[in-house]
């Protein structure tokens, strides 16, 4: 199959010519280009657009969302920083096991005793 232009691949997709711009520049699914710069979605890019619309239902995530995640593999630092970031929260992993029953999750040991500096206008 040759690759379709823009609008037969928004027709073929659901959609629209400019959301596939839209997806494009997010860097979410990237058609090739012919020889004069025409935009060329080929079985690839409509097979991308069918998954994301199905993530999309599936469960609930939004665009902007599915750009971060692609970040994330793109730049092994900003994953590692947000690892170490997301281990300080109480927030469990995926499958991870519940907390013990009678167990709220949080820890008053790591609760945090900072409070805002108070200036005064004098000092």
């Amino acid at each position: 199959m040759d690759g379709l232009s823009i609008g037969n691949a928004a027709a073929h997709s659901g959609w629209s010519a400019r959301m596939l711009r839209y997806l494009e520049r997010a860097g979410l699914v990237i058609p090739s280009r012919s020889a004069g710069g025409y935009r060329q979605y080929g079985i690839r890019e409509l097979n991308q657009l069918r998954g994301l619309a199905d993530l999309r239902r599936r469960f609930g995530v939004e665009l902007d969302e599915v750009a971060f995640a692609l970040r994330l593999r793109r730049e092994p630092a900003l994953l590692a920083a947000l690892e170490t970031w997301l281990a300080g929260t109480n927030v469990p992993r995926a499958g991870a096991p519940p907390c013990p029953s009678g167990s709220s999750g949080s820890n008053e040991s790591t609760k945090s005793s900072w409070s805002p500096d108070r200036r005064t206008d004098d000092s």
